[in-house]
C-alpha cells in the first residue's frame, strides 16, 4: 500500500462520519474547480481512476474553454492525482465532508506542463538548487482596522505558522 492511501486510510478511520468528498483542481486563473465524490469512491482519485480534461486547467476567466485547445486535441482527458497531505475536513458544511487538492497528470503519467501546482514544484526546485528559501510573508498593513486584542494577535501569529504548513503540504 502506497503512503498516498496509508494517510487516506488514517483519514478515513479518524472521521468515519465523512459521506462525501471536493475533490479540488485550482486551474491557471486560480479558480477551483473539481468534482464532489462519495466516501466510498474517494480511493479513485487517489488510484489514478479520476480523470479530468486536461482543458480543466485552462478554463478563460469566464470558465469557459479555450476553443483551440479543445479542437486541437479533442479534450484530452488527464489523470487525477490526490495529494493526501491536503486532505481536511469540511467544518462549515451540515453534511459531513472532507476536501482534497488534487493535481493533473497527462495520458503517460508525467505532470501537465500547465498544472499550477506542478509549476510551483518545478519553481521550488529551481530556488532549492540555487540555495534560496522560499517564505511565505503576511502585511498586518493590508487588515482591516488595528489589531488592539492581544488574544487576536496571539491567534494571528499561530495562523501564520498554521498557513506556512499549509503551503508546504500544498506544493
Amino acid at each position: 500500500m502506497s503512503e498516498e492511501l496509508k494517510q487516506l486510510n488514517a483519514f478515513l478511520e479518524e472521521y468515519p462520519d465523512i459521506e462525501l468528498f471536493e475533490v479540488i483542481l485550482p486551474d491557471l486563473n486560480g479558480k477551483l474547480r473539481g468534482k464532489w465524490l462519495p466516501r466510498a469512491k474517494i480511493e479513485t482519485a487517489f488510484a489514478g481512476g479520476l480523470k479530468l480534461p486536461l482543458t480543466t486547467l485552462a478554463f478563460d476567466v469566464w470558465g469557459r474553454d479555450v476553443e483551440s485547445w479543445v479542437f486541437d486535441n479533442g479534450d484530452v482527458d488527464g489523470i487525477c492525482e490526490a495529494d493526501a497531505r491536503t486532505l481536511a475536513r469540511v467544518p462549515w458544511l451540515e453534511r459531513p465532508t472532507g476536501q482534497v487538492l488534487l493535481s493533473l497528470h497527462d495520458v503517460s503519467g508525467a505532470p501537465c506542463e500547465y498544472d499550477p501546482r506542478s509549476i510551483v514544484k518545478k519553481l521550488m526546485a529551481r530556488f532549492q538548487k540555487l540555495g534560496l528559501p522560499l517564505l511565505v510573508g503576511i502585511s498586518r498593513k493590508s487588515m482591516l482596522g488595528a489589531i488592539t486584542d492581544r488574544a487576536v494577535e496571539d491567534r494571528m501569529a499561530a495562523s501564520v505558522e498554521e498557513h506556512a504548513a499549509i503551503a508546504d503540504a500544498v506544493v
